[in-house]
């Protein structure tokens, strides 16, 4: 994917573009937060391929939440980023910023416990290597009645916190038609109607417009 790809809000379009054009300037951990559906995983996966020179780490919150991976956790993330796997030619990796990239998916899943049993790790991937750490979570849905602040701290433990440069992805009141005009640029043949009943989940946003794409052939 490519930067104008993404169809955000312009305030945090120009936020995420900045990191994006100066990499050197991101000194903690990334946490992009707020609603299911709107970018946060499929923003962090392009900033992290593309500014990594090794292939970057996943690791899957939820799967350790449930008890799927219990006890390897700690173990592989140090054989991941122990492993020099590069995603590109010399050319390609030479003028990427970092050497590592670890992307944390769900991280609400993870108890608070859990998360402080990071804080270590965490300071030992940025003692040891050039790394991009980025955490996804959700902290909020149509229901929720709590600030989003008072969401975050309650699912977020204050050390990991702390270590990381906090991105709300949620589209504040206002930004409809912008997104929506958004998406109607990068997919002209959709279902505008469809579009305003899918927002604000832009991914089924880009599944109505990747049909729209398919159908107008």
């Amino acid at each position: 994917m490519k930067f104008n790809d993404f169809v955000f809000a312009d305030e945090l379009k120009q936020e995420l573009k900045h990191f994006d054009e100066h990499p050197e300037e991101i000194t903690r951990a990334l946490c992009f937060h707020g609603l299911p559906g709107i970018g946060k995983t499929s923003f962090a996966k392009y900033l992290a391929y593309k500014h990594s020179k090794n292939t970057p780490f996943y690791v899957d919150c939820n799967a350790e939440a449930q008890g799927a991976r219990k006890h390897h956790l700690f173990v592989d993330w140090r054989r991941g980023l122990g492993h020099v796997g590069f995603g590109g030619s010399f050319e390609e990796n030479k003028n990427k910023h970092f050497t590592h990239a670890v992307i944390f998916d769900e991280w609400h899943d993870l108890t608070i416990k859990q998360q402080h049993n990071w804080k270590i790790p965490f300071d030992e991937m940025f003692e040891n290597h050039k790394i991009l750490i980025i955490i996804c979570l959700n902290t909020s849905n149509e229901h929720d009645t709590e600030s989003k602040k008072q969401r975050l701290n309650k699912l977020m433990a204050s050390a990991i916190r702390s270590r990381c440069e906090k991105i709300e992805f949620s589209p504040m009141a206002g930004h409809e038609n912008e997104i929506i005009n958004g998406f109607m640029r990068l997919y002209p043949k959709a279902n505008e109607d469809k579009m305003c009943d899918a927002y604000p989940d832009l991914r089924d946003m880009t599944a109505i417009g990747e049909r729209s794409k398919r159908f107008s052939k």
